[in-house]
C-alpha cells in the first residue's frame, strides 16, 4: 500500500477511502497521492514536517484532511484540484507554501492561515470559486500574482500592513468582491490586479501608492463611480472628459494607459506636482495636438505619447531623470536631444555622447551592432534600461562620476566590455553588465580592476555587493562581498589602504598569487611585492603555473624564490661556515 523510503512516503497504491499515513513518516513525497481520486479522508501523523509538490493534486473526492502541528513546508500544487475539500487549516509553524497550493479547490469555503506565514505563492487560491472570506496573517509580506484569481464569491479582504506590492491579477475576476482594505505602506498595484471586480465600487487607495499597472481596474466598479477624472490616491487612472483636459492639482502620477486611445482628446495640461507619466499613458490619442508638461516631472514611461500622429507641440521639462523607450514613436513632434538622448541612429564605431546630455533613454542604442566604444560626458545622470543592449561589438564603456542610475540590461549582451567608472554611486540594474565585463573603478583614489564572473543581478548577489563596496569602501562592505576572486582583486589593488586588506591577503595569499598569475604580469609582481609568501606556499604557486602552462609567470615565481629564499639560505650557510 505505502512505498516508504527512510522517513519519506514516496507513493500510495490502494483502494481505501480513508487513509492513515504511518507514524514515523516525516515527509509526504512529490506526487505521493497524485490523482488518487477515490480517497475521501487522509490522516497525517504528528511528525510530518513537509508535504511535497503535487502530493495530493487531483484527489477529487478528498473531503477531510487535518494537517499536523509539526508541518513547516507545503510544496507547489500540493492540494490542487481537490474539488470536494471544503476547509483546511494550516497550523502555526508553517513558514513556506508554494505556488498554486489550493488552486482549483472549487468547493473550498474556509481557510485558516498561521501567523508564521510571510508569503502566499502565486495562484495559491486561484479558481476557488466558493471561498467567501479569508483572514490573512498580520505579518504577511507578499502575495503572489493571481493569488485570488476567479474567487467569485470572495466578498471582502484586508491586506496586512507589511505588504508593499499587489502583484499582477491578484484579484482579477473576483466578481463578488465588495470591500478591500489596503495598507498605508502599499507602493504598487500590478497589471490587471482588480480586473473584472464589478461590485468593487469604492476603494481607498493610500497616498503611498506610486504605480498602478495597466488594466489594474479594467471592468472594475471603481471606474464607473467617478466623474471626469478617475483618480485613485495620487494616481490618475482614467479620463472621461472632453477635448481639452486640465488635470487637477493633487495628482502626482499619470497611470499606465490613463488617456490611451482617446480619439477626441486634443490638448492636455498637467499640473505642477506631477512627477511621473507612466507607460503608454497617452498612446494612440490620434487627435492630440498639444501637451503641457510640468517642471516637476521626473519620469516619462515607455511609449508615453506613441502613435499620437497629430502631436506637434511638447517641451520636455529640464528635470527629467528617467525616459522610457519610444516615447514619441509615430508622433510628429521633434525634440532637441541636447539634454536628453532619446535614440541614436549613427554608424560610428566609437561614439562620444555630446556634452550636456543628462539622460540616455531606455533602448536608445539598442541593436546598434556596429558600436565598439562609447564615452559618456561628465554631468550624465542616467543610462536607461537596455540603453545599449544587443550592441554585441561593444568593447569599451566610459562612465563619468556623475552617473546615479545604470538601468536594467543597460549593457546586456555586449562583448565582455572594459567598463571605466570614475566613482561608483547610485543604482545598478539587473543584468546591467554581462558576465566577463571588466570593471575598472576608482576606489579610495586607486584604480581597481575586477572581471565579473557572472552578469549583475538584482538583489543580494556578489556583483551587487561589489558595487556597494565600491560606493562605500569599508571593512564591513569588503567582507560582505563574499566572492573570493573579487575580494582578492580589491585587496591587492588597495593594499596599504586599510589593515583588513592586508589581513585578508595574508590569509589567502596562495589564492591571491594564483589569481594574479592568471591576470597579468604587473598584477602578479605587485602581489609578490607585498612579501607575504612563505617558501612552502610559493611551491604551491609554482605548481599552479606549471599545471596551467603559465610559463612567464612560472619564471617570475622561480626568480622570486631565488631572490627571497635561495639567496637568503646561501647567505646563512656562508655565515655558518
Amino acid at each position: 500500500m505505502f512505498d516508504i523510503s527512510g522517513s519519506e512516503l514516496v507513493s500510495f497504491e490502494g483502494s481505501d477511502t480513508v487513509v492513515s499515513v504511518p507514524v514515523g513518516v516525516t515527509r509526504i513525497g512529490d506526487d505521493a497521492f497524485f490523482e488518487c481520486s477515490h480517497i475521501a479522508e487522509i490522516i497525517l501523523p504528528e511528525g510530518v514536517t513537509e508535504i511535497g509538490a503535487r502530493a495530493f493534486w487531483g484527489c477529487e473526492a478528498l473531503e477531510r484532511i487535518k494537517l499536523p502541528a509539526t508541518l513547516r513546508r507545503v510544496g507547489d500544487n500540493a492540494f490542487r484540484s481537490c474539488g470536494a475539500l471544503r476547509e483546511i487549516a494550516f497550523p502555526e509553524g508553517v513558514t513556506e507554501v508554494g505556488e498554486a497550493v489550493m488552486r482549483g479547490c472549487s468547493q473550498l469555503e474556509k481557510v485558516s492561515l498561521p501567523e508564521t506565514l510571510k508569503s502566499l505563492g502565486m495562484s495559491m487560491f486561484a479558481d476557488c470559486y466558493n471561498l467567501v472570506q479569508i483572514t490573512l496573517p498580520t505579518g504577511l509580506e507578499s502575495i503572489g500574482a493571481s493569488c485570488f484569481h476567479w474567487c467569485l464569491n470572495l466578498t471582502e479582504i484586508d491586506i496586512p500592513k507589511g505588504v508593499r506590492v499587489l502583484e499582477n491579477r491578484t484579484f482579477s475576476g473576483c466578481s463578488g468582491l465588495r470591500r478591500v482594505g489596503l495598507p498605508s505602506g502599499l507602493r504598487e498595484i500590478g497589471d490587471g490586479c482588480f480586473e473584472g471586480c464589478g461590485r468593487l465600487v469604492t476603494l481607498d487607495v493610500p497616498q503611498s501608492v506610486e504605480r498602478i499597472g495597466a488594466g489594474a481596474f479594467y471592468k472594475c466598479g471603481v471606474m464607473d463611480a467617478h466623474g471626469e477624472f478617475i483618480r485613485l490616491g495620487r494616481v490618475l487612472v482614467g479620463y472621461n472628459g472632453g477635448e481639452n483636459a486640465v488635470v487637477p492639482g493633487g495628482v502626482e502620477i499619470i497611470g499606465e494607459h490613463a488617456f490611451a486611445y482617446d480619439e477626441k482628446l486634443k490638448s492636455v495640461q498637467l499640473p505642477e506636482g506631477v512627477t511621473a507619466v507612466e507607460d503608454y499613458a497617452f498612446e494612440s490619442c490620434t487627435a492630440l495636438e498639444r501637451v503641457t508638461l510640468p517642471q516637476s516631472l521626473k519620469r516619462l514611461g515607455k511609449g508615453a505619447f506613441s502613435q499620437c500622429a497629430a502631436l506637434a507641440e511638447a517641451v520636455l521639462p529640464s528635470g527629467l531623470e528617467r525616459i522610457g523607450a519610444d516615447i514619441l514613436q509615430g508622433s510628429a513632434v521633434q525634440i532637441a536631444q541636447d539634454r536628453y538622448l532619446l535614440s541614436y541612429a549613427g554608424a560610428e564605431e566609437n561614439v562620444c555622447v555630446s556634452e550636456g546630455v543628462r539622460v540616455v533613454a531606455d533602448d536608445a542604442f539598442a541593436r546598434c551592432t556596429g558600436v565598439r566604444s562609447v564615452a559618456f560626458p561628465e554631468g550624465l545622470l542616467t543610462v536607461g534600461d537596455g540603453a545599449l543592449r544587443w550592441c554585441r561589438q561593444l568593447e569599451k564603456i566610459q562612465l563619468p562620476s556623475t552617473v546615479t542610475y545604470i538601468g536594467d540590461a543597460a549593457f546586456a549582451s555586449s562583448r565582455q566590455p572594459l567598463v571605466t567608472i570614475e566613482d561608483a554611486q547610485g543604482y545598478l540594474g539587473d543584468n546591467a553588465f554581462p558576465a566577463g565585463a571588466v570593471l575598472d573603478v576608482k576606489i579610495c583614489g586607486r584604480r581597481v580592476k575586477v572581471k565579473l564572473l557572472r552578469a549583475v543581478r538584482s538583489g543580494s548577489c556578489a556583483e551587487q555587493r561589489l558595487w556597494e563596496f565600491a560606493k562605500e569602501p569599508c571593512e564591513k562592505s569588503f567582507l560582505q562581498i563574499g566572492e573570493r576572486e573579487y575580494m582578492i582583486a580589491c585587496a591587492a589593488a588597495l593594499f596599504g589602504c586599510g589593515g583588513w586588506y592586508e589581513s585578508y591577503l595574508q590569509e589567502n595569499i596562495v589564492a591571491a598569487v594564483c589569481y594574479a598569475a592568471q591576470q597579468d604580469i604587473p598584477t602578479l609582481e605587485r602581489v609578490l611585492s607585498f612579501g607575504l609568501l612563505e617558501l612552502e606556499q610559493l611551491g604551491e604557486c609554482i605548481d599552479f603555473t606549471t599545471k596551467n602552462k603559465l610559463v612567464h609567470q612560472q619564471v617570475i615565481l622561480m626568480r622570486y624564490r631565488h631572490e627571497q629564499f635561495d639567496s637568503a639560505q646561501s647567505a646563512a650557510q656562508r655565515f655558518e661556515l
